[in-house]
């Protein structure tokens, strides 16, 4: 017999449940009349089991779901949605093969028997499980490091915004006295897309430059106010070639280094570009990363004596905090779109010399007023709103749980997450994020007990120096006072005082 496909389950579903609703309706009003059919005679007319028909009179409703009932029950259904939503908040999703290993932990751990494999579920239990679940979906991962991932936590985010909020009233500066500046590399051949080709071609070639790895950095900087100033474009070398700008945004300038990244002597350059492209207002304030290529004597004097106040952002919080990171994936993707239509429109690709004709249209297409203010506002630098970011994007410095076995017949050892309702109610869960804020001051306090009990290893350090001194000192009195001793009887002994 061939197998159903998944749309035709669908339809056959919603017919049962059209059918039902018809002989509910027609049910409902024969009661009403004398005459009217039974049970089984309205079950049969409409080609209905009884025993279904009987069950929907019982709950006034059709039943939510036909066929046997479901491997896992409705509590450990609910238990494995909590879990994959807080471990998608930490920042650890579970990908197929992982929820299908909790699922098999489950089996093993009750001894219940089970009609999957070695792998675990397979495509039908998926759809099913995703039908019944609504609030789940599958999302493609975006990369963070752990070091980002840690430091980016509510202490280190309060601790800047103090600062930051400090700065800014006792220098009363305005939106466009806050500037931001950060680096991104670019790629002479951006990440492949997918093109047209013969239906059954195996490998699809695309004409590349000699060394499509190398890369250029730039350097934009934007204010609060929704303005920017000409871009820095760094380039890998250290001979300076001619006509590298054509096409590049007006005001453009360009340096070179051995890495092609900013270093000490190449930011004091552009803190100059920076001095005198920006209004005459001062102080500003010019948020950093907080590089090492940033702090020289000369860069700190520079900015002293032209009111250039430097702010270095939480190291490896700059997904969340920095605006100039919300563009760059914008920016990028105007980028390849440019490299495409230069290729196309000159049958060449991009090199270092035509680069910066490439980039000027992406980088005037994505550093927009509205953009710049939307940067701005989702790191809540400017109206300066703290309390507005999110706390999703700071729940992978949480810790993390691993998920237990829940047995139908005792109660979860560890559960990470409130078990959200079921796929009947509609109403959103509010329960799941309980969790997530008592497991933030969970840590903290955490944190803080352990700051407390390396204060009081030290204090006992200290302490037991000062015993070993009292011990020390305690010796030497002993010994002075058998050395007094042993004069004293000396000075009583006669025979001693006659010599």
């Amino acid at each position: 017999m061939p197998k159903v496909s998944n749309s035709n389950k669908l339809e056959l579903e919603n017919n049962r449940r059209k059918t039902i609703l018809a002989a509910l309706n027609e049910h409902k009003n024969s009661t009403t009349s004398l005459k009217h059919p039974s049970v089984n005679g309205i079950a049969n007319a409409y080609e209905i089991p009884r025993t279904t028909f009987r069950r929907a009179i019982k709950n006034n409703d059709p039943p939510k779901r036909w066929g046997p009932p479901t491997v896992l029950t409705e509590q450990e259904e609910n238990q494995l949605v909590g879990y994959c939503i807080n471990m998608q908040k930490l920042g650890f999703g579970l990908t197929r093969s992982g929820v299908n290993h909790c699922v098999m932990e489950i089996m093993w751990g009750n001894k219940r028997p089970h009609p999957f494999g070695d792998k675990g579920p397979g495509r039908d239990w998926w759809r099913r499980f995703m039908k019944d679940h609504t609030e789940l979906s599958f999302r493609v991962l975006q990369e963070l490091s752990e070091a980002r991932a840690q430091k980016a936590n509510p202490v280190v985010v309060k601790n800047h915004f103090d600062k930051l909020k400090q700065i800014i009233d006792e220098h009363l500066l305005t939106s466009m006295q806050i500037w931001n500046m950060d680096e991104t590399g670019f790629v002479l051949v951006p990440k492949l897309e997918k093109v047209i080709a013969k239906k059954g071609a195996c490998q699809v070639h695309k004409v590349a430059h000699g060394n499509s790895h190398k890369h250029i950095s730039v350097a934009p900087t934007i204010s609060a106010a929704g303005s920017h100033i000409p871009p820095l474009i760094i380039y890998k070398g250290v001979c300076v070639i001619s006509g590298l700008l054509e096409g590049a945004p007006p005001g453009t300038v360009m340096g070179f280094t051995s890495t092609g990244y900013m270093r000490k002597e190449l930011f004091q350059m552009y803190l100059t570009h920076f001095n005198n492209s920006i209004p005459p207002a001062r102080p500003v304030l010019l948020m950093l990363d907080g590089h090492k290529s940033h702090i020289s004597y000369t860069s700190v004097d520079f900015c002293r004596q032209n009111g250039i106040l430097l702010y270095a952002l939480p190291p490896h919080t700059m997904h969340v905090l920095q605006p100039s990171e919300i563009p760059f994936a914008k920016l990028k993707n105007e980028y390849a779109k440019e490299c495409d239509k230069y290729k196309y429109n000159n049958g060449k690709v991009v090199t270092k010399h035509t680069f910066a004709r490439v980039l000027g249209p992406a980088f005037l297409e994505t550093y927009t007023l509205s953009a710049i203010c939307n940067a701005y506002k989702s790191t809540e630098i400017w109206l300066f709103n703290p309390e507005a970011i999110s706390p999703d994007r700071l729940n992978p410095s949480l810790a993390t749980e691993r998920f237990d076995v829940v047995s139908s017949n005792s109660q979860p050892l560890a559960q990470p997450a409130e078990s959200p309702p079921s796929s009947s109610d509609n109403q959103p869960s509010t329960q799941l994020n309980e969790p997530l804020s008592q497991l933030s001051t969970y840590t903290h306090q955490l944190r803080l007990t352990r700051s407390n009990t390396i204060l009081l290893e030290k204090e006992n350090k200290i302490l037991l120096s000062e015993n070993d001194f009292l011990k020390n000192e305690n010796k030497m009195l002993k010994l002075q006072f058998a050395a007094m001793k042993e004069e004293l009887e000396t000075y009583k002994n006669p025979e001693t005082c006659s010599l």
